[in-house]
């Protein structure tokens, strides 16, 4: 898989299910609860719990199994997510809530958007 689509590949991963309007502290909260949530399943291989939550577009660009490879290869690369050091929620678009998470891993610092 190319670095662009993987690239992109998370950023969907990480974005999954997260839609909604950025209007309030309050929601923005409940993003990143929401965020870290998906990522502590995804650190739990239970990629079907989090394939659940997609949207229809989502789920119409990857399946359960196609997140098991990205996680998989994203772990291969930086190491397991150990924790997180700080997150940012952003609106790339209208109804588009996207929370940007920095953590540590076992190898390296990894960002997941």
């Amino acid at each position: 898989m190319n670095r662009r689509r993987f690239a992109s590949a998370v950023a969907l991963v990480a974005a999954l299910g997260v839609a909604g309007s950025h209007t309030s502290h309050a929601q923005d909260n409940t993003a990143v609860d929401h965020a870290k949530r998906v990522l502590d399943l995804l650190g739990h291989d239970k990629f079907d719990e989090v394939a659940g939550e997609f949207n229809v577009q989502v789920a119409a660009a990857m399946s359960a199994s196609q997140l098991r490879v990205v996680w998989s290869t994203l772990r291969q690369q930086v190491g397991a997510f150990t924790s997180f050091i700080d997150q940012r929620v952003t609106t790339p678009a209208a109804g588009i809530t996207a929370v940007i998470c920095r953590g540590g891993a076992t190898r390296s610092a990894a960002t997941l958007a």
